[in-house]
């Protein structure tokens, strides 16, 4: 007598215990990773309409911001890497003397906001930005 034999069936792989080690894995990593946190510059920027003059006292210093990554303080062509100890050295006197930041019109945002951080980081307090055409 013969007997017939069932076919097996090939089992797969089980991947139930996989895909739990897989979310342990995420959860573990997702607890030990670190976030940096990016710090920023608050400024408040006017309407195009609602401009208005900010009174200035007698002789405020005065940042011109130009295309091309140029920057002149007090007349002079500056590079960013001096303008802090530049600005620090006529703070020295008066500490709450006036600060214009000015950008000509092919002025990168990023640009601006290096001199106006390197500004900030020198000591200035009492800091305007104002847009300069020539």
């Amino acid at each position: 007598m013969e007997f017939v034999r069932a076919k097996r069936y090939q089992q797969g792989i089980i991947i139930t215990s996989l895909v739990d080690v897989m979310i342990l894995l995420v959860i573990f990593f997702m607890l030990t990773a670190s976030f940096e946190r990016a710090e920023s510059m608050e400024i408040t920027l006017p309407a195009a309409g609602s401009a208005s003059a900010v009174p200035l006292n007698d002789n405020p210093l005065v940042v011109v911001a130009a295309e091309r990554g140029r920057i002149f303080f007090d007349d002079r062509k500056i590079d960013i890497s001096e303008l802090g100890s530049a600005v620090t050295q006529s703070l020295a006197a008066d500490k709450s003397r006036h600060i214009v930041v000015m950008n000509t019109q092919g002025t990168t945002v990023q640009e601006l906001i290096s001199v106006m951080d390197a500004v900030y980081k020198a000591g200035g307090q009492n800091v305007s930005l104002s847009s300069w055409s020539y």
